[in-house]
């Protein structure tokens, strides 16, 4: 019997489900078990539960068809990543009109930019549209629960739906870093790119302002998942720091008017542009070489 190479594709995407899971059942504890305890309504905790299964199995369909196997493997790891990042108020057709979109883009995916980003965003436009558009559950639209500094590194925040704890994040960031495959520099330049980037904001602007984007956990997954996602970016060393770089500096920027989708569109954008970038420095590199 074959074993599974920790170089192996199928051993990251395990590897990364894994890391995955801890985030999803704090979502369902966040926003659905804590819901139902409040408001008494079994509707509240059967929403997300019937939502993930509905995702996972369309995601194991996928790449059955796709790659011959129901072994984990992108189409499932994209699907949950999207089923992670929008809001819990979400409506249940846009959200399956969404997951039916993003099976769409990915059955033809020619990896020219990034999937998970783009679905975001459309999703959260047609939502804005026709939906009040936040990302409070129904606790928090109350305004009866108001988050301090310590809650919001410890406990909850407003966000995605698996999205929403600080500590589960900083945890996961750390666990991958122990990955051959997890496109660290990626991650981590645009980490450090982005709190730099609050951190001069914060002799600008309202300081507590600036930190609360700082430490926005929403914000800060994407950085570490969305933008290093292994088809949709940069592959050489440069390529991979510079692009970094810039998703955090754009991101940043962008997340001043659109404080949950600034980085999104960023990585969105990039991504398109992620072949040219390696091709650069290859070719930079090249030119280095015959010299």
């Amino acid at each position: 019997m074959k074993t599974c190479s920790k170089k192996d594709i199928f051993y990251y995407y395990r590897y990364l489900l894994f890391g995955l899971f801890f985030l999803v059942i704090f979502g369902i504890f966040k926003n659905g078990f804590l819901l139902y305890k409040e408001y008494s309504k079994i509707y509240f905790i059967l929403k997300p539960i019937i939502l993930l299964l509905i995702t996972l199995i369309s995601g194991l369909i996928l790449d059955r068809i796709k790659f011959g196997s129901f072994k984990p493997n992108k189409n499932l790891i994209v699907l949950l990543i999207i089923y992670m990042i929008l809001p819990i108020k979400m409506p249940i057709l846009l959200y399956l009109v969404s997951i039916l979109f993003s099976i769409v883009l990915l059955y033809f995916d020619k990896e020219r930019f990034n999937v998970i980003s783009l679905v975001k965003i459309l999703t959260i436009i047609i939502f804005a549209i026709f939906s009040k558009y936040t990302y409070m559950n129904s606790i928090e639209l109350t305004g009866n629960y108001l988050y301090s500094y310590m809650d919001l590194i410890f406990r909850y925040q407003v966000g995605g739906f698996a999205t929403s704890n600080l500590i589960l994040i900083v945890l996961l960031t750390i666990y991958l870093l122990f990955n051959l495959l997890y496109k660290k520099n990626i991650a981590l330049f645009s980490l450090a790119s982005y709190i730099l980037f609050y951190t001069v904001a914060c002799f600008i602007i309202n300081p507590s302002t600036a930190l609360v984007s700082m430490i926005r956990s929403s914000i800060l997954f994407e950085l570490i998942i969305i933008a290093p996602f292994s088809q949709y970016s940069c592959y050489t060393q440069k390529g991979q720091i510079v692009y970094g770089l810039l998703v955090g500096l754009i991101g940043a920027g962008i997340c001043f008017i659109l404080p949950f989708e600034g980085v999104s569109i960023a990585i969105l954008i990039l991504s398109c542009f992620s072949n040219l970038i390696d091709k650069f420095f290859n070719t930079d590199k090249k030119r280095h070489s015959s010299n």
